[in-house]
């Protein structure tokens, strides 16, 4: 059977609002995930394609005839985003005979298949690759690509590309577990300056 309305509001919290208001809404909410404790009977896993259930039972470290606590549900939750290879992290309880059967549900972000570089003129593609630190085979989630963005615009600034523009784009497999990368850049013309003209200046005597 399902647990009664009040108490899924509790425990399925973690269905998930962002990691960093958890706490709160912990505190907030009365009843199970703060007052009482379910042993757990059964822990199974869902929505995962490539990492491993032992990987994502391991790192959320539930255990099997333990009580389940809300600090502990909120730790498993935290534990699994800093893998950083899920986009998203919910956990389901279901009140059983005995105990519960909580259930991990996660969808994990794409593998990066292939990575490319267009419009790059005045940066070699190698040049591109060794300053973001992004190869095929690994995970690729938007804090990356937005972090390879700012790195790539940031070095264009250094030689003079103020212009610069770099805009990433992702196209996905049909099951969405792959992904090809492309960075487009339009460089533009390098800016010079060519006059500083300082205004509100005071003369300083000398002497």
């Amino acid at each position: 059977c399902r647990m009664n309305s009040r108490a899924s509001r509790d425990v399925l919290i973690s269905r998930l609002l962002p990691v960093a208001v958890w706490a709160a809404v912990v505190l907030l909410l009365p009843g199970l995930v703060r007052a009482q404790s379910y042993k757990v009977v059964d822990i199974r896993v869902a929505g995962n394609t490539r990492a491993t259930e032992q990987m994502i039972r391991n790192t959320a470290a539930l255990a099997l005839g333990t009580e389940l606590t809300g600090t502990e549900l909120q730790d498993a939750v935290k534990n699994l985003y800093a893998k950083g290879i899920f986009r998203d992290v919910s956990i389901d309880l279901e009140q059983v005979s005995g105990g519960v059967i909580v259930t991990i549900q996660v969808k994990e972000y794409p593998k990066l298949s292939t990575l490319r570089f267009k419009g790059n003129k005045k940066l070699s593609e190698k040049d591109l690759k060794n300053l973001i630190h992004i190869t095929p085979g690994g995970y690729i989630s938007d804090n990356l690509t937005v972090k390879a963005k700012g790195e790539i615009e940031a070095k264009y600034m250094e030689k003079g590309y103020y212009l610069a523009d770099v805009r990433p784009e992702l196209t996905y497999n049909a099951d969405s577990s792959d992904a090809e990368l492309t960075f487009a850049i339009k460089e533009y013309d390098k800016v010079k300056v060519e006059k500083v003209v300082m205004t509100g200046a005071v003369q300083l005597n000398s002497g």
